[in-house]
């Protein structure tokens, strides 16, 4: 039986000099693992968590995972920040280009030297359909070409990930749910590479670092100069072991049957086979050789060129579900149409949609975005409530490409207490034709509720009536990845202990969800309160019940 282990963060590094390439790989897996471990809080028990959930994912599914890995064309958005203290350093945009044609033909399975894998191997072989592209549109919606070229003070970084941090000399992440950051740089104490293993939660250094010095293939040093460097990290970041499992000696393992139980990394250009014995690679005298051409080796570029089934399914699961399924969803990799005037209200602030209000004066502010290429000095900002007369700014000002400007807007006075809708668009910017109608104008629906007739103290709702949401109780669904996850009335049947007692609750089917991602929202909002004649002694109660998400069980 193989062992498990639950460290699943790797660094491969090497000996890197200015002047020539190291002799072999070495790795710096468990520095990197301990510095999480001390830095980010309950990384442990999250780690922990989603390696459980995800075995549980992969055991239930299995067959369709393998089905998927042979049909899916999941494509990934990344985004490249190249951080130079030297000329040297600052790669081209073509060195970082030619990094993703293999990561695309590794991962895709398309690799020209991937017939080298023996027979032994070639009933394991595996391709994990995903297509990784250079972003097309920054985090802003403006077109980009997801290469940034950043000069920095610092002459070289380490594993403390300070080079993902602009006020630390590197460049900050590119929103996470939508990119995958790759930062390469001068990477000091002979440090290849490494990569950040998925968690349960949402990590805004979730991403792999890469050395200039063997990044892509054009003119990167040998024997790293395939660009296998960046697909073994991709591996980490998508949740791979190092194949032999970071222990020596067969002390532990991948975690994955179809990789033989190997003593060791291998490093160089192996011969086949390395079995067993006291010179061979293996563990079991049944393995005719270790997998020393594996992508999640030690071997030089040359002579790594296959993942396994198994190591393409756990890829798949990552992307799969959640959080990290989110990255299936983005649109970095749509490009945008270029157009040199294009005003657009990029949110409402006021009044907020789907809010309550107990005040009837609502003074609206917005958010004006410049989405062309030419400075933005005056538009036209129309706005009106519900059917009421459309009322015009003249905006001036100067923003220049992809940047923003809040607006605040003539007050309504007088609203009556009930639904109201207040609309708001953008025209003739710079005194021309808007060529970008797409992001003109924007929406919001809200509610007054007069103070006088809030809710009086104490309140108290049980959800006992069959009508749901109870009367003045809004419920705000904005999950737009699974619109099936909403509140609901449900009836427990035993009651619980409050007074009065109530049989019935309101619920949320969260631990269902396969979508669960930062920004998306299931909200329950009570009725306005009034608070005439309370005292300072105001209390708040809750009765809570949760199911804990255990894949176990």
């Amino acid at each position: 039986m193989k062992k498990t282990i639950t460290t699943v963060l790797a660094i491969c590094s090497a000996l890197v000099g200015f002047a020539q390439t190291p002799a072999h790989r070495t790795c710096g897996t468990m520095d990197y693992h301990n510095y999480l471990l001390q830095t980010r809080k309950n990384y442990a028990t999250d780690l922990a968590q989603y390696n459980q959930m995800l075995d549980q994912y992969i055991q239930n599914n299995q067959a369709a995972l393998m089905t998927q890995a042979k049909t899916a064309n999941i494509t990934i958005p990344v985004v490249i920040h190249i951080l130079y203290n030297t000329a040297a350093q600052n790669i081209s945009d073509a060195q970082a280009t030619s990094q993703f044609s293999v990561l695309n033909n590794d991962f895709q399975g398309t690799n020209s030297d991937r017939v080298n894998t023996p027979s032994t191997f070639t009933n394991v072989l595996g391709s994990a359909g995903i297509t990784f592209c250079l972003a097309q549109r920054d985090p802003l919606g403006n077109a980009t070409t997801g290469i940034i070229h950043k000069s920095t003070t610092t002459t070289s970084f380490t594993t403390d990930n300070k080079i993902k941090f602009s006020a630390q000399g590197g460049d900050d992440a590119w929103d996470v749910t939508k990119y995958v950051n790759i930062w390469v740089g001068n990477i000091s104490g002979g440090i290849l590479g490494y990569g950040e293993f998925p968690t349960g939660s949402l990590s805004n250094t979730y991403g792999l670092v890469l050395n200039y010095i063997c990044t892509g293939v054009t003119t990167a040093g040998a024997p790293y100069n395939k660009g296998r460097t960046g697909t073994h990290e991709f591996g980490h970041c998508f949740n791979l072991l190092h194949i032999w499992g970071d222990e020596p000696a067969c002390a532990a393992d991948d975690n994955l049957t179809d990789t033989p139980q190997q003593k060791d990394k291998n490093f160089g250009m192996p011969t086949f086979p390395q079995g067993t014995g006291a010179t061979g690679g293996c563990c079991n005298a049944s393995s005719t050789s270790s997998m020393y051409m594996n992508y999640m080796d030690y071997t030089d570029d040359a002579g790594m060129y296959m993942f396994t089934q198994q190591q393409c399914s756990r890829m798949l699961a990552v992307v799969s579900t959640a959080p990290w399924n989110v990255l299936a969803s983005s649109n970095g990799c749509t490009s945008v149409t270029s157009y040199s005037l294009d005003a657009g209200i990029a949110s409402i602030l006021k009044p907020v949609n789907s809010s309550t209000t107990c005040v009837n004066t609502v003074t609206p502010s917005v958010v004006l975005t410049n989405g062309g290429s030419t400075t933005l000095t005056t538009a036209k900002i129309l706005y009106k409530m519900d059917a009421a007369a459309t009322q015009t700014l003249n905006w001036t000002g100067s923003l220049a490409a992809g940047a923003n400007a809040t607006v605040t807007l003539n007050a309504f006075a007088g609203l009556t207490a009930s639904a109201h809708t207040f609309s708001v668009w953008v025209t003739a910017p710079n005194g021309g034709t808007d060529q970008g109608s797409a992001n003109n104008s924007q929406s919001s629906t809200f509610n007054v509720i007069a103070g006088s007739t809030g809710s009086a103290l104490p309140f108290f709702e049980g959800f006992e009536t069959a009508t749901f949401p109870p009367a003045n109780w809004l419920v705000i669904n904005s999950n737009t990845l699974d619109p099936a996850i909403v509140w609901a009335r449900v009836s427990n049947g035993t009651g619980i202990p409050v007074t009065p007692v109530s049989t019935a609750c309101a619920s949320l089917d969260n631990y269902s969800s396969t979508t669960n991602i930062a920004g998306q929202i299931n909200a329950l909002r009570t009725p306005a309160l009034s608070f005439v004649g309370a005292t300072s002694s105001l209390n708040v109660r809750f009765d809570v019940s949760h199911k804990q998400y255990d894949a176990t069980t």
